[in-house]
């Protein structure tokens, strides 16, 4: 298997895993979703996941000069975390989820420059709007509240996303295991 397929696998499962709850259990899924903004807890977790993968791409980039300073980062994930869940906690799941979506291109932007197929172009196209999505929710962490009010204004419209969110993740499942 390339690079590429075994990370559109990864990507398809979990996208699968984060859309088929909204198939089955849509007024679970949209009560869980629409708390996301402000719980704190989950927001504590992706912050935390979030500043420690941020941290492990600065230690393996090139800073020049800078170099010396990637011995503390052992010492300023934990005390940023800290500073992050304690002084921005309102909105801080929305926050914390775009930042992940920042970090998340990174690994299938890489493998998708090394491949010659033509459909990895659907890669990098989810790839730039979950950059997208990322950058707008962590300047404008409301719009996730808005857009979850928006999508999940019902159960059928919170199945609908659902399905659509499964299929993408289906087509990139048969993408990785026939054509990449």
């Amino acid at each position: 298997m390339t690079e590429l397929s075994i990370t559109a696998l990864i990507l398809g499962a979990g996208l699968l895993a984060i859309y088929l709850p909204c198939v089955i259990y849509p007024a679970f899924s949209r009560d869980f979703l629409l708390k996301l903004p402000r719980n704190k807890i989950i927001g504590g977790v992706l912050t935390v996941i979030s500043l420690i993968w941020a941290a492990y791409l600065l230690d393996e980039m090139p800073l020049g000069k800078f170099d010396v300073l990637k011995d503390y980062l052992v010492v300023l994930v934990p005390i940023v975390a800290g500073l992050v869940i304690f002084f921005m906690d309102e909105l801080l799941g929305a926050r914390a989820l775009g930042g992940l979506l920042m970090l998340i291109p990174t690994p299938l932007l890489i493998a998708a420059r090394t491949s010659d197929s033509p459909l990895r172009l659907l890669v990098v196209v989810i790839a730039y709007i979950m950059a997208i999505a990322g950058i707008t929710f962590v300047l404008n962490p409301y719009k996730l509240r808005d857009i979850f009010s928006r999508i999940l204004a019902t159960e059928a419209s919170t199945r609908l996303a659902g399905i659509f969110g499964a299929i993408t993740g289906i087509v990139l499942i048969i993408c990785a295991v026939t054509l990449y």
